[in-house]
Parts: C-alpha cells; structure tokens; sequence
C-alpha cells in the first residue's frame, strides 16, 4: 500500500492510497481518503481496481477493500429511493450507463489532467485508456448502482448530444455518509459550468438524499 498524494483539508491531513490488488477482476484504481490524526477514513471507491501490480502489506490492505464496501451491502438505505438526476437550462445529470461509453470516453480523453486533478491522483485515466475498457467500467458502474454501493452520474447537454463532465456519489466511511467527486471536461474549463455544476449538486445532494454529511474532497465544506 503506497501513499501516492498528500494534501490538508479543512483540519485534516489527508492521504490518498492506490490499491493494486493481483487476480481481482476489475479494471482502474481504488482511492482512500485517510485521516491519520483521527484514524479516520472518509474517502471512498473513486474507481475500479487494476489487476496488474503487486501490493505490499496485502492482508491490510485486503481487510481496508472489504471494509470500503466493495463487496459489502450497499451504502445507501433498502428504504431510500436511488435519485435519478436533475436538469437545468444548461445541463441533464442522470444516472449512467454503458449507452454513454462512446460519448462518456470522447470526454473523459479530452480532460484527462482536469480528472487528475479533481481526484488528486493521476492512475486512472491513462492516455493508453481505451474505449473497451470504458465500456466494461460503465458496467460495472451499473452493477454498484443496481447494489447500492455507489452511484454514478453522466453530465449531458439538456439535447444529449453531448457530454459535460461525471458526478460520482460514493460512501464516506469514519464521519460521513458519502465523498462527492465531480469534474467538468476540459472545453467546459474556462466557463461557468464547473462552478453551476457544484452548486446544483451540492443542493440536489441536500433534497435528494437522506444523508446528513457530505463531503466534496478537494473542493472545502
């Protein structure tokens, strides 16, 4: 288990882990969020695993995957409703899904380092990531969805012709119920999107969700 990146948010001091776990059959990269002073992880699964690698302490590691949810019940309660979105003027936010992966792709490749930086850790994506591969990680993002372990949002223009950014819903463990990642892609940078697209989420996450803390790692309170 190596530590990748360090930053400081808010009052805590905050490390981000990349888990390589041999014969695993998912593809991409696993994320934590540490607290060392509180022993308190409040991350969660940013991505797939890789199955290439060797992983150092892995009975660690191991039992530190399992405790994430990643073969656990869902996060989100039996009794609660899975949000389907939101639409503005400018934008559709909407569960995706492998229908998305060609479009999904055109925009993750254009914005690669704009990904990197939102979540502070440049694994995934690769430039050598294929369309294939973002196929079988739709996928997948559909099973966790249908088993309540995390949830995935497209950003599309309000035609569908196009698409914006990703949101991702995923479990905060140790403190709060779930980490909120989002990013717009790269031709979108320079405007007002990036800024409208946190704000809407940030508000659809207090009316649409029954969690009482969410945290937005790399974008403060």
């Amino acid at each position: 288990m190596d530590r990748t990146v360090s930053r400081t948010l808010g009052n805590s001091d905050l490390s981000f882990y990349r888990l390589e776990i041999p014969g695993v059959g998912f593809h991409g990269f696993l994320e934590w969020t540490i607290n060392y002073d509180k022993a308190d992880r409040i991350g969660a699964a940013a991505g797939p695993l890789r199955r290439e690698g060797v992983m150092r302490r892995s009975i660690c590691c191991l039992l530190l995957l399992l405790a994430a949810g990643c073969s656990s019940p869902g996060f989100l309660p039996k009794e609660a409703p899975i949000p389907e979105g939101f639409e503005t003027n400018t934008f559709r936010v909407r569960p995706i899904t492998v229908a998305d992966a060609e479009k999904d792709y055109e925009a993750v490749m254009e914005s690669i380092d704009i990904i990197h930086r939102r979540f502070m850790d440049d694994s995934w994506p690769t430039k050598d990531f294929t369309l294939e591969e973002n196929r079988r990680d739709m996928a997948r993002k559909e099973r966790r969805r249908a088993r309540r372990q995390s949830f995935t949002y497209t950003v599309v223009s309000p035609d569908e012709n196009r698409v914006l950014g990703c949101v991702y819903v995923n479990e905060g463990i140790g403190g709060p119920d779930a980490a909120v990642f989002l990013w717009v892609r790269q031709s979108e940078a320079d405007g007002p999107l990036d800024q409208e697209l946190e704000a809407a989420v940030r508000g659809w996450m207090k009316e649409a969700w029954p969690f009482e803390r969410v945290v937005y790692p790399g974008r403060g309170k």
